[in-house]
């Protein structure tokens, strides 16, 4: 969060509170500010915002209106903290007690990562994902409490494999990207015969733009496997 987000909640704790605003409403904005560093606090502040539907009583439609206007917080956010946060609840509840060591708390990418590996954030991954591989995961971030690079070395492949699709615009891309650098290179080589540099250019970009055409649009969950 910038540091003008960071003051323009500190505002408007202040103005809630002397607005008498209810303890809950004020522990949102107060963890809105530190959450870069509590992220389970925040996640579970907005967590049981919705369930008791207390933005209702705020003036908010809901969840995401009340935490994108009164707490910066975009809904992709929301949904990532809020996933987590019941992943937690669901896989890792000693995380929860007041009493749970700080250093064991995994990193909320890790967590989210797992929640979509789980099929709990709309993510499509392999129908036969082996069980032990989910269990290795769930280890991996609960008990290794290891980060998100680490993780997507080891299980990407198998939890999230690409379409068909995905493969042939990746290739497509890298195709386009090799005849882009030999375009450019070109330029810069002496001796060659004009005549050839040209109608190599020529064939050469209609191959760019060739290649560029034959990208397809991805599926909608191709941002949540890449």
């Amino acid at each position: 969060m910038s540091e003008s987000g960071v003051q323009r909640l500190g505002e408007r704790a202040r103005e809630l509170e002397a607005e008498g605003a209810e303890p809950l409403r004020l522990e949102a904005i107060q963890r809105a500010r530190k959450f870069k560093r509590s992220w389970l606090e925040m996640a579970e502040t907005l967590t049981e915002i919705r369930r008791r539907h207390r933005f209702e009583a705020w003036g908010y439609a809901d969840l995401h209106a009340y935490a994108a206007e009164e707490l910066g917080m975009k809904r992709a956010t929301v949904d990532k903290l809020t996933g987590s946060y019941h992943t937690v609840e669901r896989y890792a509840p000693e995380l929860l007690k007041r009493d749970a060591d700080e250093a064991r708390l995994p990193p909320l990418d890790s967590v989210d990562y797992l929640a979509r590996a789980l099929g709990e954030r709309g993510a499509k991954r392999a129908e036969a994902a082996p069980p032990e591989v989910l269990d290795q995961l769930k280890d991996a971030v609960f008990e290794e409490v290891r980060p998100l690079t680490s993780i997507r070395r080891e299980f990407h492949a198998t939890l999230f494999p690409k379409s068909e699709t995905e493969r042939a615009n990746e290739l497509a891309e890298r195709t386009r990207a090799q005849v882009r650098r030999l375009l450019d290179a070109l330029t810069s080589v002496d001796g060659l015969d004009p005549n050839l540099t040209d109608e190599s250019r020529r064939v050469l970009e209609r191959l760019e733009v060739e290649l560029t055409s034959l990208a397809s649009p991805l599926p909608e969950d191709a941002a949540l496997r890449a």
